[in-house]
């Protein structure tokens, strides 16, 4: 995230702001399979199960799952902290294995 001011303590956003959005998102994501709204032979089968699932209109790749949460971000820092600007979200799979999604330019 990044600012062109600071706050009466001279920071743009404390960290305890981030997690307010942070822990709720990992809370729905974390164990829980993330399937295209298409696959619905899956879907039928998870929910038999019982099991959780979130459906994307997507595939939910690391890069379409990184444009979510870009999304998500936006939504919630503008009107959280409307001076706020979300540059990026960063996705590590693994050590090795990293999503990097940042907004599409504008303009020519």
């Amino acid at each position: 995230v990044s600012t062109n001011t600071l706050d009466h303590m001279d920071i743009a956003i404390d960290y305890c702001h981030l997690k307010e959005f942070l822990d709720p998102l990992i809370k729905s994501l974390d164990h829980t399979l993330l399937l295209y709204e298409n696959d619905t032979k899956i879907i039928t089968l998870c929910k038999n199960q019982n099991w959780d699932i979130i459906t994307f209109k997507r595939n939910p790749t690391s890069e379409a799952l990184a444009e979510y949460i870009f999304n998500e971000a936006i939504t919630h820092f503008k009107s959280t902290h409307p001076k706020i600007t979300v540059n990026h979200i960063l996705i590590e799979e693994t050590c090795t294995s990293k999503c990097y999604w940042k907004a599409p330019k504008t303009g020519s």
